[in-house]
């Protein structure tokens, strides 16, 4: 999740004068909303639905936080943070089927052939 926050191509997702303590804030609710949207991945979810969560995600955080960041949470930042949580998932047996990640094939479980 903390690699959707690092500052990517010049930019910054926080404001400057954005404290440490009010980015743990965000990155608490972000956390928050990934594992909400997370648990509706532990079926295949079709790539509409997939893309309303993202994009739901994206405005909800930047409406909640704009105070905090430097101009909108972007859809790519969003859908970055997304697919790693799907995956953490998949690797810890909770989901099936990480969803539309950019990994190409799932990795397997350990011990899995």
């Amino acid at each position: 999740m903390n690699a959707a926050l690092v500052i990517r191509k010049g930019r910054k997702v926080f404001k400057d004068a954005t404290t440490p303590l009010e980015r743990e804030e965000f990155r608490d609710a972000l956390k928050s909303e990934l594992l909400n949207l997370a648990s509706r991945y532990s079926s295949p979810l079709e790539e509409e639905p997939h893309i309303e969560n993202i994009s739901g995600l994206a405005k909800h955080l930047s409406e909640a936080y704009g105070k905090l960041l430097d101009g909108d949470l972007v859809f790519g930042r969003a859908q970055k943070a997304l697919n790693i949580t799907s995956l953490g998932q998949y690797n810890s047996g909770e989901m099936t089927q990480p969803e539309n990640t950019p990994f190409g094939s799932p990795p397997r479980h350990p011990g899995q052939r």
